[in-house]
C-alpha cells in the first residue's frame, strides 16, 4: 500500500458517501443541462437511423414526449458526467492499491474504455441498422 496511514471504517464510509454525493450531483447537473440545451440535437441523433427509412416517429399520449425527452436527457447526463464519476471512484480506490496493482488496474481501465466505445460505435452503426430492417419491414 501507499505511505498513507490506515483509516478507520467510519472514515472510509464518509469518503464513500462523498463519492456517491458528488457523482449523483454531477449526473443530475449534466442531465438538467442536457435537457435544457441539448435535447433536440440528442433526440435527432437517436432517431436518425429510423428517419433514414422515411419513417417519422409520433407520440401517442400526452406525457410520452416529455418522458422520451427525460429518458434521453438522463442517459446523456450519465454519459456526460461519467468522467466525474470515474474520477471519484478512482480517487476512492487507488490509494488502497499497491503500485503494480495501480498500473494493472489503469491499463485494464483504459482498454475497457476503448472497447466500450468500440462497442457503442458497432451497435449504433451496424447492429441498429440491421435490427431496424428486421423490426420495421416484413421479410416473409
Amino acid at each position: 500500500m501507499s505511505d498513507q496511514k490506515e483509516l478507520p471504517l467510519s472514515e472510509h464510509l464518509k469518503a464513500l458517501r462523498r463519492v456517491f454525493l458528488v457523482s449523483i450531483i454531477a449526473v443530475l447537473a449534466a442531465s438538467v443541462l442536457c435537457y435544457a440545451f441539448l435535447r433536440e440535437p440528442i433526440m435527432d441523433l437517436v432517431i436518425a437511423p429510423v428517419k433514414e427509412y422515411g419513417i417519422e416517429l409520433k407520440f401517442t399520449s400526452v406525457a410520452e414526449a416529455f418522458m422520451a425527452y427525460m429518458k434521453i436527457a438522463i442517459l446523456a447526463g450519465v454519459i456526460c458526467a461519467s468522467p466525474v464519476v470515474l474520477w471519484q471512484v478512482l480517487k476512492f480506490i487507488l490509494p488502497g492499491l499497491y503500485k503494480n496493482e495501480k498500473r494493472a488496474f489503469l491499463t485494464v481501465l483504459f482498454w475497457l474504455f476503448v472497447l466500450f466505445l468500440a462497442g457503442i460505435a458497432f451497435a449504433y452503426f451496424v447492429v441498429l441498422k440491421f435490427s431496424l430492417k428486421v423490426l420495421l419491414f416484413d421479410f416473409s
